[in-house]
C-alpha cells in the first residue's frame, strides 16, 4: 500500500500539468494517504503542508 501511494505521487510530479491540476491531484493523493492510516507518510504530509506553495510552483 505504501509503495503504491509513493508511485502515485511520483507519477503526479512527472506529469507536465498545471498548478491547478497538480493541486487537485495532490490533494486527492493526500486523502488516499490519510484514509490508509499509514504513519510512514506523516512527516512528508507535514512537509507538504509547510511548503505547499513552493511545491506547486514546480508545475507549469
Amino acid at each position: 500500500m505504501a509503495y503504491d501511494l509513493q508511485v502515485q505521487l511520483t507519477a503526479i510530479f512527472e506529469q507536465p500539468i498545471s498548478k491547478a491540476t497538480a493541486k487537485i491531484k495532490i490533494q486527492a493523493w493526500k486523502k488516499r494517504v490519510m484514509a490508509s492510516q499509514l504513519k510512514c507518510f506523516d512527516t512528508f504530509l507535514k512537509t507538504l503542508e509547510r511548503w505547499w506553495g513552493e511545491i506547486l510552483n514546480l508545475f507549469v
